[in-house]
């Protein structure tokens, strides 16, 4: 695996740290599809590909780092803005020349996919292919998440119509969008999803499933500011436990949501919301049992099929526990039981892990 060394091997370190200090953390005031991550993964495959086709990896690094932000002007035309932030930077002018300059401005300006025409240099097709986030399904999730923002007044199928459109009008064949460098793994990973379009009982069951996480990715947001503000200069850990258990419960409308605290070799039921639950359960019994004594969060699909499940509800069909630690030692577990089977997921998981972690 590539080191961060390794990757900038050839960057002046003043460049380097420069564009660290100065240029990444304007990014942190962008939304979401164009943050300080999606920054440094432009500049790791611009890079990449500046490298292979032999261009100077210095330009592409810088190029890259600059590319989005423009965004302080707004969306539409940010590109034209984030060329105009390089011509002003006097600092670049300690590194690179006038026409080194005038080169990385034009490859800014021509990185959008919605542009008119083909980049005016290799630089314009490094970094527009290396700003096209096409794996893991990110154009997907990335329609959705700009819809739900901008686009509130739409119901779920008002937003599905919407990301349907844009599917076929950007990523189809035929669509706007291009990869200028052949040869590459992402005019591989564009064919993959050029298919899914195609399919659209498959498209619409995918949007389905990215929309479930982005709706539970934002009540965790939600969850996690207000148990964040209900807990600050509190002191006592059961008030803590008790507001923290009613928020997630309420916000996400559980079977049973509750705290086991840590007491000798069992644990004791803390504060809870849902039916009456079991008092006392021994180390390493029942999956609460079990994720104290593993000291990690276990996701639980069906109950039914775990080796000593502790059945305090008939009505419980799947479980996530998440250990809460103190000095490395677990304190109490989070429990929460869903009626429904596989109701938990990776999402939850790191939500919850965060969320414990306020205590």
């Amino acid at each position: 695996m590539e080191t961060q060394g390794d990757l900038l091997s050839g960057i002046t370190t003043e460049i380097t740290e420069y564009v660290e200090r100065e240029i990444l953390p304007r990014y942190s005031h962008f939304d979401g599809a164009h943050t300080v991550e999606h920054a440094r993964a432009v500049i790791a495959d611009s890079i990449m590909l500046a490298r292979n086709v032999g261009a100077d990896i210095s330009m592409a690094y810088v190029i890259a780092a600059y590319h989005d932000t423009g965004m302080m002007d707004g969306r539409e035309t940010h590109h034209l803005a984030s060329g105009r932030i390089i011509m002003e930077d006097m600092n670049l002018r300690k590194w690179f020349s006038e026409e080194q300059i005038l080169t990385m401005k034009e490859a800014v300006e021509d990185h959008r996919a919605s542009g008119k025409g083909e980049p005016r240099s290799i630089y314009g097709r490094i970094v527009a292919d290396a700003d096209r986030e096409i794996g893991n399904l990110q154009p997907l999730r990335r329609t959705i998440q700009y819809g739900m923002k901008n686009y509130p007044e739409l119901d779920k199928e008002g937003h599905y119509r919407r990301f349907y459109s844009h599917m076929l009008e950007k990523y189809a064949k035929g669509g706007y969008m291009h990869l200028w460098l052949e040869g590459t793994d992402k005019a591989q990973l564009l064919g993959q999803l050029q298919d899914l379009i195609e399919d659209e009982a498959m498209l619409r069951q995918t949007f389905d499933r990215l929309w479930a996480d982005e709706v539970k990715n934002q009540k965790y947001t939600s969850a996690c500011q207000q148990i964040e503000s209900l807990l600050d200069g509190e002191e006592d850990a059961i008030a803590k436990m008790a507001n923290m258990v009613a928020v997630l419960h309420q916000a996400f409308g559980f079977w049973w949501t509750g705290f086991y605290r840590v007491s000798g070799a069992e644990l004791i039921l803390g504060p809870f919301q849902g039916p009456v639950a079991c008092m006392h359960i021994s180390y390493g019994k029942g999956v609460c049992g079990s994720a104290w004594k593993e000291k990690c969060t276990l996701v639980v699909p069906d109950v039914h099929k775990f080796p000593g499940h502790i059945a305090c509800s008939s009505a419980s069909n799947s479980e996530i526990v998440v250990p809460v630690f103190n000095g490395g030692e677990v304190v109490a577990v989070l429990d929460i039981d869903s009626e429904r089977f596989s109701t938990f997921d990776e999402t939850d998981k790191l939500w919850l892990e965060k969320i414990v972690k306020l205590l």
